[in-house]
């Protein structure tokens, strides 16, 4: 049997269906009967890739959207990973997938079932497609209490019907200070004994003579003290003279009285021979001057932002 379909034709805005409202597609100058849209028959979606968001009108701007994943689809790795957060909305502690590229903010009618206090839901005309042009379901939209540790806003939310993770928008994302644009980004060599060595060069050459005169106070009624000098093994001895030649930049010979007299230390190592001095009695005598360690304030820190590269 052969069904044919006759069309009248008219004029411009002349048809009876101009002006109208589809029950199909809730789009608008057709009926349902003649709707080009497919009508989506699947009612129960375990998850969905979200392409775009419309609103219904006919010169409306597209919203886009990531991704739509169902939380049975969660796992550990990417729970744990950083576009991941945990928010309290409305008293409620709920994780958010924190997605740049989202124009809006969108949560499951599934996960406010779960609060004591249900916020009022009223409908909207918001029109949501997938990559295959088939609709995901839109309940409605709702005004909710977004709070971190040191910002707080409230925000417009789609509620979905599928069993997803919610999703917060790019700019819910920048006003929580979830995430920040970095406008500057260099790299920071990885300090190594070499490096510092290089950069310091002039604290590490030498024998580290100063070139001043140092003054060192001592207390009111110190008693100077004379220390006996130890005795130097006779193996070492040539070793104890040409080190002793080696530090005559920083060192003087005295060959007449003085009142304080410290010994001298020999360590003999396997790689060097290294001398100094055992001043305890002229350390208790010393007053010793006081001077305040400085601080790390906000006026002399500086802050800066590194990205590994």
């Amino acid at each position: 049997m052969l069904t044919v379909v006759l069309y009248k034709i008219h004029e411009k805005k002349k048809c009876p269906a101009y002006g109208t409202k589809c029950r199909n597609c809730d789009g608008r100058n057709h009926w349902a009967k003649l709707c080009r849209t497919q009508r989506n028959k699947q009612k129960n979606v375990a998850a969905r890739r979200v392409n775009a968001i419309e609103e219904n009108c006919e010169n409306s701007e597209t919203i886009y959207i990531g991704e739509l994943k169902s939380v049975n689809e969660l796992d550990t790795k990417e729970i744990n990973c950083v576009w991941y957060e945990k928010i309290y909305v409305n008293k409620n502690l709920v994780m958010f997938k924190l997605d740049t590229g989202s124009q809006v903010n969108v949560i499951p009618k599934s996960e406010l079932l779960k609060w004591e206090e249900k916020p009022a839901v009223r409908k909207c005309k918001t029109a949501v497609l997938d990559y295959s042009d088939n609709r995901v379901p839109i309940l409605g939209e709702c005004y909710l209490n977004c709070q971190t540790k040191k910002y707080r806003k409230t925000y417009k939310f789609l509620v979905t019907r599928l069993n997803s993770c919610p999703i917060l928008g790019l700019e819910a994302c920048r006003e929580l200070r979830m995430i920040q644009r970095l406008n500057m980004i260099y790299k920071i060599p990885i300090e190594t004994p070499e490096l510092i060595l290089k950069e310091f060069a002039d604290v590490f050459t030498g024998t580290g003579r100063l070139n001043r005169i140092v003054k060192i106070k001592l207390k009111e009624n110190s008693v100077p003290h004379v220390a006996a000098p130890r005795k130097v093994p006779l193996a070492i001895h040539n070793k104890v003279k040409e080190e002793l030649n080696n530090m005559g930049s920083i060192i003087s010979k005295v060959e007449e009285p003085t009142e304080w007299v410290s010994n001298m230390v020999v360590i003999d190592s396997p790689k060097k021979l290294r001398i100094c001095l055992d001043p305890r009695p002229l350390n208790e005598a010393i007053q010793r001057p006081h001077y305040p360690i400085p601080l790390l304030t906000p006026y002399n820190i500086v802050y800066r932002t590194t990205v590994s590269i």
